[in-house]
Order: structure tokens, then C-alpha cells, then sequence
């Protein structure tokens, strides 16, 4: 049967194989297998995933650069400790259009060797790391080093290391780093060991480091002083940001524009464990025309009908998520339902829904055309009467509703996942 499929079909096939050693596997079926392995598609992201056989990696490691001349990343899922790091070198060497080097593995340590390498090498872009990487001394000093670096990718590990020695290494990184970064992220392990002065610090170095390059900083929701808003200002380039209680209540009109402003050129806003006043929402501009997707978790409205006002200003969002303190009633379903014409992917959470009433009405709100982007849709009910159970959103109940989306929208590859939780926590997920 695979004799009689297209060479671009067998093509796509073997781009989504997990490893060089699969790929290599599939180049000694056949000529034509080979002839089509070889191309140089393929070889451009390569995946080393060898188990726990050191020899199967120096192998790997030592033939690939003849393989794929024109290799550009790396994805390095398991690498034994035993490895030589000569054979890490000496790889690293033979690829003169390396660019981006990902170690998914948390037991990974750098050597001075290896890094010393990276630093000679000197034309990586892209590095991603766990947080276990930095437990060594001078290795944030010899990542400081590599003045082409765009991207650092720093993620969390299960088990636990030296948060703070770890800190440390981050911070004399960006005290010396030579490059223009692009993207940051730091772990969110971090949040733990970090004082409100340490996390200003970080704001402020990155801030004046990155002034002029920075598009992505990705840090866990961070507890929004003005202080650390006005280091936000300042990064001219910046995309997206995550806030913490923000409180308006102390902004004064230089904040307010300055907030406004940031919110007008970045593409994602997320904001959690905040209170939004009515007055406060009515000092937001009218519509953020770039803001792609907005989330706003774990937060409290003043009123009920603030909702709507506060989710007019991100009408030309693709990606909706809203998770109130208090839930969200019928008319701010119906609000955004009827509004969001661009929405691709919907997350409510806490819909109150009290009437009989009100669930066919839900029904008749997926007749309208405004949803025909959505391609991901969730909904999470809740009612605190166990009186109405049965009568309002049993399992039933929810799977005609599941189905009478799908069959209005008319749009086949829509994931709908419809969620109901009342005091006695019971949970109903569907999913197409």
C-alpha cells in the first residue's frame, strides 16, 4: 500500500516521525524511501530521542551533520550522563547553521567544555533549558556570552533544585549578557523564592537590557506595583504581558495612559486576581484594535453588567477566556456570544444559568452567523440549587446541547467541551 502513495504524501509521513533514528530506520526500507529521507526538509529540526544507549548517541551525534548539512535545530530529548561532551563538541563544530538547540532533558548539565563550545560557536539564536542546567557555577556568566542569542527559554523541572542559587545564575546573566534578546521566559518555579525587590530587579534589568528588542516575556502572573508596570512601559516592543492584582484604584492619569498605551500595541492580555471597578473600566480606551487574545482569571466585577463594557474593548480578539469570581451571568453570555464575530477559540468558565428558559435561549444563540470562526469552545456551568439538577443540565441535557452547536455551526472540526459542576461536584466533559 505505501508503494502506491505520492512522494509528497510519504514526504509529510516522515516529517512527523520523533527522532533522527526513526527517520534513518525509514531510509533503509527502500531506494525510494532513502531518496525521499534525504531531503533536506528533513533535516533542518532534528529530534535526538536514543534512550539511555550512550553509544547509539555518539553515533547519532557524530553522523548527523553528514546527514543534514544544513541543520538549523536540535531537539535533544535524552542525552546520558555518560556521553563524552568531545562528541557534543565536536557536533556542535560540523553545524555551521545551527541556530536553535532545545535540551528536554532535566538531568542535562552543562560543562565548561560544552559551553565553551556554544560561546565559540557563537551563532545560536535560540536555547532552551530547564531550570537543573543553571546548578552549576559561571553557567548563566558563559550564557551572557553568546551575543547572538534571541531566545532563552528557561522551564520548569518536577524536582526540586536550588531555586535561589538558580536566581542568582539568572540575575548575573542579565547583568552581563551582551545579546539583544527577542523572547524571555523564566520558570514559574521561581514565584516561590522571590521577594517583591527581587522581581523588580528582574523587571528593571530586563527592562533596560531589553528595551528595543524584547517581544516575548513569560513569567508567572506577576503582582502589578506601578513600579513594575512603568518597567512594562518601557519596553517599546513587547507583545504580551500577565498581571497580577492590579490595582487600579492607585493608578493616577500618567498610569492610566501609560496602561493604555501598552494595552494598545501588545497582542495578549492576561490578568489575574484583580477587582475592575466600573470607573476603572471606563477609563480603558474604547477598542484595543491589536489585541488578539485576552484572559481575565480569577477576577471580580463591581456589577454584573460590567462585564459587557469590560469585554467591549477586546471585540477583535480571536482567543476569549473569562473566569469571574462570581460567574457569568445569562445577559454576559449572550453579550459575548453575539459580539465576538473574530472569536476562533471561546473558554467560560462559572456560567450561572438559574431557568429553563435561559438554556433554550442559549440554544437559539448558536443560530447566529457571528460564531463561524470558532474552532474551540468550552463551557463550564455552575448553579448552586441541587434542586434543579435534574431538570436543568443533565448529562442528557448536555449532549443534545453539545450536538445542537456542532449541527448550527456547521463547522465539523469544532472540540466542544461542555462542563457542569454544582455543590455536590459533579463534572460532565465531552469532547468531538
Amino acid at each position: 500500500m505505501a508503494s502506491s502513495l505520492p512522494d509528497s504524501l510519504l514526504l509529510y509521513i516522515f516529517q512527523q516521525l520523533d527522532s533522527d533514528r526513526d527517520l534513518c530506520r525509514a531510509s533503509q526500507v527502500c531506494s525510494r524511501w532513502k531518496q525521499i529521507c534525504s531531503d533536506q526538509s528533513l533535516w533542518q529540526c532534528v529530534t535526538l530521542n536514543t534512550g539511555s544507549a550512550s553509544n547509539e548517541v555518539a553515533v547519532s551525534l557524530a553522523t548527523l551533520p553528514i546527514r543534514c548539512s544544513s541543520l538549523s535545530s536540535l531537539v535533544i530529548k535524552q542525552l546520558p550522563s555518560s556521553i563524552d561532551n568531545q562528541v557534543l563538541t565536536a557536533f556542535i563544530n560540523c553545524c555551521p547553521n545551527l541556530q536553535e538547540l532545545n535540551f528536554e532533558d532535566p538531568a542535562w548539565r552543562f560543562s565548561s567544555f560544552s559551553m565553551a563550545t556554544l560561546i565559540a560557536h557563537n551563532r545560536l539564536r535560540k536555547l532552551c533549558i530547564y531550570i537543573s542546567s543553571l546548578g552549576e557555577s559561571d553557567v548563566c556568566l558563559d550564557l551572557a556570552k553568546l551575543s547572538s542569542l534571541e531566545s532563552l527559554v528557561i522551564k520548569d523541572i518536577r524536582e526540586e533544585c536550588d531555586d535561589e542559587f538558580c536566581f542568582l545564575q539568572i540575575k548575573y546573566f542579565l547583568l552581563m549578557c551582551r545579546c539583544r534578546l527577542k523572547e524571555f521566559v523564566l520558570p514559574d518555579s521561581l514565584q516561590d523564592c522571590l521577594s517583591h525587590e527581587d522581581i523588580q530587579l528582574v523587571m528593571s534589568v530586563t527592562s533596560e537590557k531589553f528595551s528595543s528588542s524584547l517581544v516575548t516575556f513569560r513569567w508567572f502572573p506577576i503582582d502589578a506595583s506601578v513600579s513594575i508596570l512603568q518597567t512594562y512601559f518601557a519596553l517599546a516592543q513587547i507583545k504580551q504581558v500577565s498581571f497580577s492584582r492590579l490595582d487600579f484604584e492607585s493608578f493616577t492619569d500618567s498610569d492610566w495612559i501609560g496602561f493604555n498605551y501598552l494595552l494598545q500595541r501588545i497582542e495578549k492580555f492576561e490578568i489575574w486576581n484583580s477587582y475592575f471597578h466600573s470607573e476603572s473600566i471606563s477609563r480603558l480606551h474604547t477598542l484595543f484594535p491589536n489585541m488578539n487574545e485576552f484572559n481575565c482569571l480569577s477576577c471580580e466585577l463591581e456589577h454584573d453588567n460590567d462585564l459587557q463594557n469590560l469585554v467591549s474593548k477586546f471585540k477583535m480578539a480571536t482567543t476569549l477566556e473569562i473566569d469571574l469570581q462570581y460567574g457569568i451571568n445569562f445577559n454576559g453570555l449572550e453579550y459575548i456570544l453575539k459580539n465576538f464575530s473574530k472569536i476562533k477559540i471561546l473558554k467560560l468558565s462559572e456560567i450561572n444559568i438559574l431557568l429553563l428558559s435561559e438554556i433554550s435561549s442559549l440554544l437559539l444563540l448558536f443560530k447566529e452567523d457571528c460564531l463561524r470562526n470558532l474552532s474551540y469552545l468550552f463551557l463550564s456551568f455552575y448553579n448552586f440549587d441541587d434542586e434543579v439538577e435534574d431538570e436543568l443540565l443533565d448529562i442528557r441535557t448536555v449532549k443534545t446541547f453539545r450536538n445542537k452547536v456542532i449541527k448550527k455551526l456547521k463547522l465539523p472540526d469544532l472540540r466542544c467541551i461542555v462542563e457542569y459542576v454544582n455543590v455536590s461536584n459533579f463534572i460532565f466533559n465531552f469532547n468531538s
